[in-house]
């Protein structure tokens, strides 16, 4: 799953223009890997919370 998430934003990469995926990448890459970390870390509770709305707000409807 991880590494379609990063060809995908292989894909949505831009001149100045860099994807969440791309970015941890790069801070893992440079060595950065407590950042990294923390970045994924709060991107995924973002995305929890996020869908905990939307299932809470459709009662179940949408959401996974």
């Amino acid at each position: 799953m991880a590494l379609r998430e990063l060809t995908v934003s292989i894909l949505l990469y831009a001149y100045h223009i860099e994807t969440i995926g791309v970015v941890v990448y790069n801070l893992q890459d440079a060595g950065y890997r407590e950042i990294a970390a923390a970045l994924a870390s709060i991107v995924m509770a973002i995305l929890i919370l996020g869908n905990m709305l939307i299932r809470k707000l459709t009662g179940g409807v949408a959401g996974f």
